[in-house]
């Protein structure tokens, strides 16, 4: 994991990486002005939404991602490689539990893995269930770019 400094880009005020700092995989986190590589990182997003899927495909262009629709897809994803962070939205069409119950999974075959929950639930009842019940972290979608950072920069090694 390498850090440095983001500069500030004279057009819209905000900070990005600056070209002697930029490399694939780099994300600029605004709010700490830190460039985080986690080009290494592999990451797993459950979604059922395809729109959603292609959106985290564009939006996080630099990361090892692995997108799956189904609980079905994500735990074949986790039988065949390591991650070092995972995303699991809640509801899953007809299985209004299925990230739950795929973390459920994951548990029971002691898997040591960091799990965020991704979910359009919001209220602190919601992320107090959720975090009571296994996973590590709670994020609200839509999942941001700089959420990304901050979660990548907590869960990265």
């Amino acid at each position: 994991q390498r850090m440095s400094q983001c500069q500030p880009n004279a057009e819209d005020g905000h900070r990005k990486p600056s070209e002697a700092d930029d490399s694939p995989g780099g994300v600029c986190n605004r709010r700490r002005g830190v460039i985080i590589n986690k080009q290494t990182m592999k990451v797993l997003i459950l979604d059922d939404d395809e729109i959603n899927v292609l959106i985290y495909q564009k939006t996080f262009p630099d990361l090892d991602l692995t997108t799956a629709l189904t609980v079905g897809e994500a735990h074949a994803a986790l039988e065949q490689q390591d991650f070092d962070l995972a995303f699991f939205d809640i509801m899953l069409g007809e299985d209004k539990e299925g990230g739950l119950n795929l973390l459920k999974q994951v548990r029971a075959e002691n898997k040591k893995l960091p799990v965020v929950a991704l979910t359009s639930f919001s209220s602190s009842v919601d992320r107090n269930r959720f975090l009571d019940a296994g996973f590590n972290d709670f994020v609200s979608k839509p999942l941001t770019k700089d959420r990304m950072a901050e979660l990548l920069e907590k869960y990265g090694d």
